[in-house]
């Protein structure tokens, strides 16, 4: 299965510390590109990715999908 660009980056934030210029060092791009895929999820979800709480939420999510 392929993940979608959302669940890479909910991963990427985990392994990165919230860190959203890191993580899009880490995935091939734009830190922009990053900061929109987070609004995405938080809009799409009602869980913010860039508080730990959420992002754990999410990083199961992610798991299950994968």
């Amino acid at each position: 299965m392929i993940a979608t660009n959302e669940e890479l980056i909910v991963i990427a934030m985990v392994k990165n510390n919230l860190n959203v210029t890191a993580v899009a060092n880490t995935l091939p791009m734009q830190r922009n590109t990053v900061l929109y895929h987070l609004d995405k999820i938080e809009r799409e979800t009602k869980l913010n990715p860039r508080h730990i709480h959420d992002l754990i939420d999410l990083l199961e999510i992610a798991l299950e999908v994968l």
